[in-house]
């Protein structure tokens, strides 16, 4: 039961200086990955701990945004921080191709949300607690006290890959990325799902 699953992130709910995107992308290569967030896997800008990352953001006006990438379990799992790349639409569907990408996202104040594509094509894109349609598979009743442990128990439920405390302390590369918006600039209909 997905409640259950949901115990196991509650830290996720009681970190309020957590911003976070995260995406499970299965069927993929992780320079291919890399490469469909805009950056390039041979040029990291070097190793950092997740937690640190608000250091690199820069003005949170024009914020530079970073990802780092996690080969686990057959999957790659990619990290932004306070970022929302893997919230875009056309990111689900170039990483999805062959495949299957499934991202949960909050900001320090936002609804999480959640972004899933198989095969190229986006199968749900929704908030967490909103009226708003969504798949069977999300929790009908969500506790608003636990949207972003429920998000994660989303994501193990839908990816089978449970998300691990340690990878927001564990230094790693770290890939410098562009805003979404001036990657996808003329791609017809990147926002829509």
């Amino acid at each position: 039961m997905l409640t259950d699953l949901a115990r196991r992130y509650r830290w996720a709910d009681e970190d309020l200086d957590l911003a976070l995107a995260v995406a499970v992308v299965q069927g993929r290569g992780v320079g291919e990955v890399i490469r469909s967030y805009g950056g390039d896997p041979e040029r990291p800008v070097g190793e950092f701990a997740f937690t640190t990352l608000a250091d690199l953001q820069g003005d949170l006006d024009q914020p530079r945004h970073h990802v780092q990438a996690i080969v686990h379990k057959g999957a790659v799992v990619m990290l932004e921080w306070n970022g929302w790349t893997g919230l875009v639409p056309e990111i689900a569907r170039r990483c999805s191709v062959g495949g299957r990408f499934f991202a949960v996202h909050w900001s320090l104040s936002g609804n999480p949300r959640v972004n899933h594509a198989v095969d190229g094509r986006v199968a749900a894109n929704f908030e967490m607690f909103a009226d708003a349609p969504a798949p069977p598979w999300r929790a009908a009743a969500v506790d608003v006290g636990a949207l972003r442990s429920t998000a994660l128990a989303l994501m193990e439920q839908q990816t089978g890959v449970a998300f691990e405390r340690g990878w927001l302390g564990d230094p790693r590369a770290t890939y410098r990325v562009p805003d979404p918006d001036d990657l996808l600039r003329g791609v017809p209909g990147a926002w829509n799902p």
